[in-house]
């Protein structure tokens, strides 16, 4: 939404082009694989004001690089470097930025008509949320979060200060967005570099490992390769258009899965909603989905984040989970997943370095 509003990116080619990748790899692969905006690229967008040629040549420039990664099979081969310890602890990284973007979102001020004392009505409803979803999966209830969004919405249009519009049905009309040669030099220092260490790590490695981890041999399919074929062409097709940078990630699945999906049904579904959201009402999104108050998807995303967190449980070794929390912990402090991927990289050659050492000592 703030990609729409701030950035004026086109809503119709946002959600069409977002469920159209979601009915695509629920079909490629049977299983619940999520499709999420280029967090690093948003991030930086959205602060730095930029408009949809800028961001179509970032989108471009990241779907050629991951076309060209899946297509020569180094996408496949960097699973090498991407040991479990490093996946582990992107995968934590995310979990805390989601639930220190949850919990902004809820201390958000002006949701509501009314104002309980210190403010505290964000963040009991988001809290309230959590806790729902949660006791809701540990009695495998369905449907609950559905049900909380209908609620969520019930309660923004009584008591939320959305600002009202006019309403108008229809599609956004498409044009295409023509980068210039400094959009792209541009784009490529401020958002695709940083976007790059992100993607392979979460979008690639992490998500095909959560696939196993969730789904067991079936997740085997969900390989690096073919998530990086997925992204490079959804990118190149969409971002001319004025849609949004897409990706797959580890955060998403984890999503899904403990919301209750648990085959490619799930996603496809909720990829036709998309589509249909964008034909009908892409013009009058951003009024209609203002409706919804910030501390409801807090909520969400605060129980989504604190299981994405929980996966760190997996490791083994003493060695392995250090790594994983010093990922984590420099993320936390930058602000910055790219950040911790590269000081968790530079670890794990010191320790591959001193290893090497002791062998040829021995």
């Amino acid at each position: 939404m703030a990609l729409v509003t701030i950035n004026h990116l086109n809503a119709t080619a946002v959600f069409v082009g977002a469920g159209v990748l979601y009915i695509t790899v629920a079909y490629l692969h049977r299983l619940p694989i999520p499709v999420q905006p280029l967090k690093a690229v948003s991030a930086i967008a959205i602060s730095a004001g930029l408009g949809p040629s800028g961001i179509a040549a970032a989108g471009l420039m990241i779907g050629a690089l991951f076309m060209g990664l899946s297509l020569s099979g180094l996408a496949d081969r960097l699973r090498v470097v991407f040991i479990p310890a490093v996946v582990r602890g992107i995968q934590l990284s995310v979990g805390i930025l989601l639930v220190r973007t949850a919990w902004d979102e809820m201390v958000r001020s002006g949701q509501f008509s009314f104002r309980l004392s210190g403010g505290v009505e964000g963040p009991l409803i988001g809290m309230t949320v959590a806790l729902v979803v949660a006791a809701a999966v540990w009695r495998r209830i369905p449907g609950i979060p559905v049900a909380l969004l209908a609620v969520g919405l019930l309660v923004g249009a009584l008591f939320g200060l959305h600002h009202s519009g006019p309403l108008t049905l229809g599609p956004e009309p498409l044009r295409l967005e023509g980068p210039s040669g400094g959009q792209f030099a541009v784009a490529l220092w401020t958002l695709a570099l940083p976007q790059l260490a992100l993607s392979l790590g979460n979008s690639l490695m992490a998500t095909s490992s959560a696939a196993v981890s969730y789904f067991g041999q079936q997740g085997r399919s969900v390989t690096p390769g073919r998530l990086a074929l997925s992204m490079g062409v959804a990118n190149l097709i969409v971002s001319p258009l004025g849609g949004m940078p897409m990706c797959h990630g580890a955060g998403g699945l984890t999503a899904h899965v403990r919301m209750g999906a648990r085959t490619g049904r799930a996603t496809a579904v909720y990829g036709g909603v998309l589509v249909v959201l964008g034909l009908v009402g892409g013009a009058a999104a951003p009024t209609l989905l203002a409706v919804l108050p910030a501390c409801i998807l807090a909520g969400l995303l605060l129980f989504v984040g604190v299981m994405h967190a929980t996966l760190i449980a997996e490791l083994r070794t003493r060695r392995e989970l250090a790594i994983a929390l010093f990922i984590g912990a420099v993320s936390a402090l930058t602000g910055n997943i790219t950040a911790g991927v590269v000081a968790g990289l530079l670890v794990v050659g010191l320790f591959a370095i001193i290893r090497h050492g002791a062998d040829q000592a021995g």
